[in-house]
């Protein structure tokens, strides 16, 4: 009986520990000094896909600090903004979120924040939010397939695609509109 309980624990243990994410798969994402091991992500409901507070510098834009968080202050460029990042599983996961803001208010304008593969193709919604110059949550879809855009295959998130753009007429991109991007995560 002691035997069958003990038997019993093991696989409840294995159980948990699977279903919390534990259990890397050998091909999983490559290790990085920036993302800890099951994703990025400090507790198992957590899964950090980005956090500007793990990084010294960056290869675009500068790490700087606002109510003791730290974001990732860029200058956009176009659709042409994209953050490489070491590439991150998101398979299963159904939703994305990230603390942003901008560095000039405008209604006339919304910030967008979108999750792709190495190839550019598109693992989320494009996020939009109104320009605020106060840190704000935005969140979207992650895997939702979109007519107008190549859906990735892979789940593997390597890139996020930031751009700011007109909220009016063919929605052109802008130049210049200086932005911060915080801790981004999955769930």
């Amino acid at each position: 009986m002691k035997k069958t309980l003990l038997i019993l624990s093991a696989i409840a243990t294995l159980f948990a520990f699977v279903s919390c994410g534990g259990g890397a798969e050998p091909d999983g994402p490559a290790k990085s000094d920036n993302v800890p091991e099951n994703g990025g992500g400090n507790t198992p409901t957590e899964f950090v896909i980005f956090d500007p507070a793990t990084l010294e510098s960056a290869p675009i834009g500068e790490i700087v600090e606002k109510d003791g968080a730290k974001y990732l202050k860029i200058t956009v460029d176009g659709y042409n903004t994209l953050y490489d990042i070491p590439e991150i599983d998101c398979s299963g996961k159904t939703t994305f979120k990230a603390t942003v803001y901008a560095e000039e208010a405008s209604s006339s304008y919304q910030l967008v924040v979108k999750l792709t593969d190495k190839d550019g193709g598109e693992i989320s919604t494009p996020t939009l939010s109104d320009l605020a110059t106060t840190p704000s949550e935005i969140s979207a879809g992650i895997s939702v397939k979109q007519d107008w855009n190549t859906i990735s295959e892979t789940m593997k998130c390597a890139k996020i695609q930031v751009y700011v753009q007109e909220k009016s007429g063919s929605y052109p991109a802008q130049k210049d509109k200086v932005v911060y991007i915080g801790k981004v995560i999955a769930e």
